[in-house]
């Protein structure tokens, strides 16, 4: 991509070849002009976290056997720091958590991430971090400022979590399930996970909590119910036989017909 002195700078901080080819055609479809500089491995990508100067940048944080959270942390945390984007090789519900907690905006998940969603990743990073150094602070912020902030955006999550199931902004990562005796690959469990076009990356711990208060968990789990049956069915016909395990809510046994809801979703 062309250099220039308006062109958004994105470092790609990976130690798998594979993904320059990839970002590079997904910033390609932006109306942005994104100069992208690429990091191999660990050692690399702390020197240009030191002395470089980027927009955007996207840390595959299972480089350097997650050595690259280390990076996340420190430098998330600086006063002029960029947005970081993790990427995963594979959903991670531990790991994932662990980014997000250490500063991570969004993730990325190679194997199911699309170059529009590549592409609107970076924009929305580039348009928070712009947000975040436009903004002017006061230097001490009250308990009733941090509550309304607080109370703010659990209601614009409200707002957005019917639009989000049918928007297909809410999806079922699979974490795989393996038998320590013989390392065989025995089944999968169903993680709802949330990545909103206005909200970023919602963790389910913020977001979970909300669907059970509005009583829209019903519909969650019923979905989520069809949704790993529909995978489960997918699985068998590539000759993988494995058990699905979906999480469902203590409300889902009191108010639905449970055990008609599976047979359906089975059927």
């Amino acid at each position: 991509m062309e250099s220039g002195r308006d062109n958004l700078r994105v470092l790609l901080c990976t130690s798998e070849t594979s993904d320059l080819p990839m970002i590079a055609a997904a910033l390609s479809m932006s109306r942005e002009v994104f100069e992208l500089r690429v990091a191999h491995g660990y050692s690399e990508s702390e020197l240009e976290f030191q002395n470089g100067t980027y927009d955007v940048v996207i840390l595959d944080v299972e480089m350097g056997e997650r050595r690259a959270l280390r990076l996340l942390d420190r430098y998330s945390a600086e006063a002029e720091a960029k947005p970081i984007i993790a990427m995963l090789s594979d959903p991670n519900d531990e790991l994932e958590h662990e980014a997000i907690q250490l500063g991570a905006i969004d993730l990325l998940i190679r194997d199911e991430a699309q170059p529009g969603r590549i592409e609107r990743a970076v924009r929305h990073a580039v348009e928070r971090g712009r947000l975040r150094h436009s903004s002017v602070f006061p230097p001490r912020r009250s308990v009733i400022v941090e509550r309304s902030a607080a109370k703010q955006r659990r209601d614009a999550l409200i707002e957005s979590l019917p639009a989000a199931f049918e928007n297909g902004e809410i999806v079922l990562h699979y974490q795989p399930k393996v038998r320590t005796s013989d390392e065989r690959l025995i089944g999968a469990e169903a993680l709802m996970r949330w990545t909103s076009e206005v909200h970023g990356v919602v963790s389910p711990m913020e977001f979970v909590p909300l669907l059970e208060e509005t009583g829209l968990v019903n519909e969650a789990g019923a979905w989520a119910i069809a949704e790993g049956a529909r995978q489960a069915r997918l699985f068998r016909e590539r000759g993988l036989d494995l058990r699905i395990a979906v999480n469902v809510s203590a409300r889902q046994f009191m108010h639905t017909d449970l055990a008609g809801l599976v047979a359906k979703a089975i059927d």
